[in-house]
């Protein structure tokens, strides 16, 4: 036979400390084995930190004021569970054959489509920030109090008198309105300059909106993409296997012993070919060494 592994792939796994280099006869048979791989070792990965988590939970709960027999007899139980898990994997190993046998393990190809949601929320539109009312002249802020020029005796009887009194009344009304004029000029300026940093403020939150929306659009579009691609293959791999297709008759073996159960120790790491002419199916399973089984 020819070289039985185009395509391989480095996979890793960095809670569990492993590394696999997954071969296949194609690209995609290589990217399902390393796709597979990679969800075999994220489901264990979360029994371990599930049963870690639980060991903690168990520690919290522990009364410090607990005898030392009874910190003893969790010890105990914990070794006893650990063994029972122990003893499974081993029979698991000792039974691999005549399990697998007693099993059916007819390929479902609706499990090999993609059918996940577009996991990103779209992002939020901003809040836009409320313009202040604007400065009205008539506001009591800048009103003025009109000075009355109060007149005595002698003002009224001389005239120049009076008139200077009067005069000095008008000249402080015509301060106090300049004064006032002045300010609502300023509280005006203010308030422009506010809405215009305000404007500018809301421009800028709602171009990022813009820019971070056109660019959830345009992942979610990909992912739909990328998805549709991956179901057509899978819908066009079981339509040739249908038709008794050598590449699909290798990718469907590859996939029924990627998704069959087997101890840790087993890497599932195999290569395969097809004889048409004979109708034989060869399958090459690499097998793990004897130290690393279960004993």
């Amino acid at each position: 036979m020819s070289n039985l592994h185009s395509w391989e792939i480095r996979v890793s796994h960095e809670g569990l400390h492993t590394y696999r280099v997954v071969r296949g006869a194609t690209k995609e048979e290589a990217e399902l084995r390393a796709r597979l791989q990679i969800e075999a070792w994220n489901a264990r990965w979360a029994r371990l930190v599930a049963a870690e988590a639980a060991r903690q939970l168990r520690i919290n709960k522990r009364n410090w004021s607990d005898h030392q027999a009874d910190i003893d007899r969790r010890a105990r139980d914990e070794a006893l569970q650990l063994t029972k898990e122990a003893e499974a994997e081993l029979a698991l190993a000792r039974n691999l054959l005549s399990s697998a046998l007693g099993k059916n393990h007819e390929l479902d190809w609706k499990s090999l489509k993609d059918t996940n949601s577009f996991a990103e929320p779209e992002p939020s539109p901003p809040q836009p920030k409320s313009l202040q009312a604007e400065p009205k002249r008539t506001e009591d802020r800048f009103k003025t109090q009109p000075v009355i020029a109060n007149f005595g005796l002698l003002d009224w009887i001389i005239p120049g008198l009076r008139k200077k009194r009067q005069s000095e009344a008008d000249s402080i009304n015509r301060y106090q309105r300049d004064e006032a004029d002045r300010r609502f000029q300023q509280a005006h300026t203010e308030w422009e300059k506010q809405c215009r940093a305000i404007r500018e403020a809301n421009e800028a939150a709602l171009a990022i909106h813009e820019k971070a929306k056109a660019a959830w659009v345009l992942a979610k579009k990909v992912f739909h993409e990328k998805q549709n691609h991956l179901n057509l293959e899978v819908e066009d791999l079981q339509k040739q296997y249908g038709n008794r297709s050598e590449e699909a008759l290798k990718r469907y073996c590859a996939e029924v012993l990627a998704r069959s159960e087997y101890p840790e120790a087993f890497t599932k790491d195999c290569a395969i070919a097809f004889d048409s002419e004979d109708g034989v199916l060869v399958v090459d399973f690499e097998l793990p060494p004897q130290h690393n089984l279960p004993m």
